[in-house]
């Protein structure tokens, strides 16, 4: 099963043009753009687009062989997120 990375309208275009100025191919503008938002804590729900009608990415041609730590990374950092939206008068239990 291929699972597929989709981008916004204006996504596609910033990737365009830096294609444009700096020959970097969109899979790996997309990996840096994981990372960074994985870095400066911008992943999660809020910081989500409705419009898909950009770029259709493979998943696997932009994670590689890196695939299973991007997606743990990923589920660490909504699950930091989620706890910390919780108040403090409410208790999560987290199963495996």
């Amino acid at each position: 099963m291929q699972f597929r990375l989709k981008t916004s309208k204006k996504t596609q275009e910033i990737y365009e043009g830096i294609y444009v100025r700096e020959h970097l191919q969109p899979f790996a503008l997309a990996k840096i753009s994981i990372a960074l938002a994985l870095k400066e804590g911008f992943c999660s729900k809020e910081n989500t687009d409705d419009d898909s009608n950009g770029l259709d990415l493979n998943r696997q041609t932009i994670t590689g062989e890196n695939d299973a730590l991007f997606k743990a990374l990923i589920e660490l950092t909504l699950l930091y997120n989620f706890i910390n939206d919780i108040p403090d008068t409410e208790s999560v239990v987290l199963k495996p």
